[in-house]
């Protein structure tokens, strides 16, 4: 037989309703003291009590319950924003329902629709960059506000928390020249996001400020989840008259088989810099240089933002939300075999 609010009071010695504070955790704002908010959760973990959910939306008319869309969960990089997320939710009586896209663009249209027919009270999405015609026409769909986490749409009014990518692609050109590179080439990826258009542009912008010449040749587009195509790019770009001497990549999982094509061409020498510090980037065998991105903290912005909205917050101002991370700098760009000459 499941254990009872009532149960739990009883065995505590305490309020049925200072037990309900306590589990939904609002003992520190009910001013209930340390000493009994945990001889409360103590009892309730003994005897493995679960709060009955669907009874309490029935009663508050609510469903404590909000939608996360990502697009994979095979990368560390889902498990990061999701701890981030978590932090603010559980603690606020919320649980958070998950859905995965694949980057389909049906898929999550049907996941978002999906989760709105569950009356879901907020959305959190890593937005497929092909979708914004749908997310256009949302607003005129339902008032559960939705908000992005990781990248933006151009053109949708959707507020957003990212990795400032301007500042992140700025950053890679900036550790390059610091190294001596001044033919370095920049590898992005074909489709238009914010973040893709915001790394690309940072990184050209910088290099025009440094006066480095960029030959067309040395802006080159892949295809995303295709280490073929990366592959094929590390070739071309060996192929050239003045191959680069370093290379700025659009994510780390790209940059993974860039610098694995440079190694089996026995050119370890050129240089290759990441953005998003994936935990692979720093083992012995990769070390890949690259841009952090504070993951766990933009999960807990955005879900901490989402339940303002919630609870009756104007979404007005829509400008994203752009946080830094950390220039994490390894073996990629400092290899010691042979000297590099970068200039002519």
């Amino acid at each position: 037989m499941a254990v009872t609010l009532k149960d739990i009071s009883k065995l505590s010695g305490v309020a049925t309703s200072t037990v309900s504070y306590i589990l939904a955790g609002k003992g520190n704002e009910m001013k209930i003291s340390m000493e009994t908010q945990e001889r409360v959760r103590r009892i309730a973990q003994v005897h493995h009590y679960r709060a009955n959910l669907l009874a309490k939306s029935l009663r508050r008319r609510t469903t404590r319950t909000i939608g996360v869309v990502m697009n994979d969960l095979s990368s560390s990089w889902a498990n990061e924003i999701m701890i981030g997320v978590n932090d603010v939710l559980l603690p606020a009586g919320y649980q958070p329902l998950l859905g995965i896209t694949m980057f389909g663009q049906k898929r999550e249209e049907k996941l978002i629709n999906a989760f709105l027919e569950l009356q879901v009270e907020g959305v959190l999405v890593q937005p497929v960059a092909t979708s914004g015609d749908f997310y256009r026409r949302l607003p005129g769909m339902t008032e559960t506000p939705v908000i992005f986490i990781g990248d933006a749409l151009e053109g949708v009014e959707v507020k957003s928390f990212m990795l400032d990518p301007e500042w992140a692609g700025r950053e890679q050109i900036n550790l390059l020249y610091r190294h001596g590179h001044r033919r370095i080439a920049c590898v992005t990826v074909d489709y238009e996001s914010v973040q893709s258009r915001g790394r690309r542009e940072g990184a050209l912008k910088r290099i025009a400020e440094l006066n480095l010449d960029m030959p067309k040749e040395y802006l080159c587009v892949t295809r995303v989840m295709s280490p073929e195509a990366d592959h094929g790019i590390a070739r071309q770009l060996l192929a050239l008259p003045k191959p680069p001497t370093a290379i700025a990549v659009f994510c780390d999982i790209i940059a993974f088989q860039i610098l694995g094509a440079l190694r089996e061409a026995g050119r370890p020498d050129i240089a290759v810099i990441g953005c998003g510090d994936l935990p692979e980037s720093s083992s012995e065998l990769i070390s890949l240089s690259t841009i952090g991105e504070p993951r766990e903290d933009i999960g807990r912005q955005a879900a901490a933002y989402l339940l303002k909205c919630v609870s009756g917050l104007s979404l007005s101002d829509l400008r994203p939300t752009l946080l830094h991370g950390k220039v994490q700098e390894r073996k990629s760009t400092n290899w010691k075999g042979v000297f590099q000459c970068c200039d002519g």
